[in-house]
């Protein structure tokens, strides 16, 4: 089971193999896509519960395919990113105003969240040998 990563602890350890946490990472980019369409659409930060997200998700992929979850993991990297880079410098400033604009959205929340499990996954093979 991974551990926590060393920089962001958010409750227990991770609870949740390596290979499920590749998944989960993989799942969430269309959502953080979404959450950066939406401040760019509407100046909304939506609101998310995670941790019902994140058991599902657990529940229904308890033993990803490691190829094909790396597969997926390539396919939707490469379509978050010419999204991204389909944005104006005005969309990605939308929400300015709120202090959470769509380019902290992406550095936050996107680049965050995978910053934040890679970290857990280091962790845990650094403990593991």
């Amino acid at each position: 089971m991974a551990v926590n990563s060393p920089d962001i602890v958010r409750g227990e350890d991770e609870n949740r193999p390596v290979g499920v946490l590749v998944h989960h990472v993989a799942d969430w980019l269309p959502r953080c896509l979404d959450m950066v369409e939406v401040r760019v659409r509407t100046d909304d930060a939506p609101r998310t519960d995670f941790d019902a997200i994140n058991a599902e998700h657990a529940a229904a992929h308890p033993d990803p395919d490691q190829a094909e979850t790396l597969a997926l993991l390539a396919q939707r990297t490469q379509e978050v990113a010419a999204a991204i880079a389909a944005l104006t410098d005005e969309e990605l400033a939308r929400g300015k105003a709120t202090g959470f604009d769509a380019e902290t959205v992406i550095r936050r929340v996107m680049i965050g969240h995978f910053g934040w499990h890679l970290g857990s996954m280091k962790a845990t093979f650094a403990a593991t040998g």
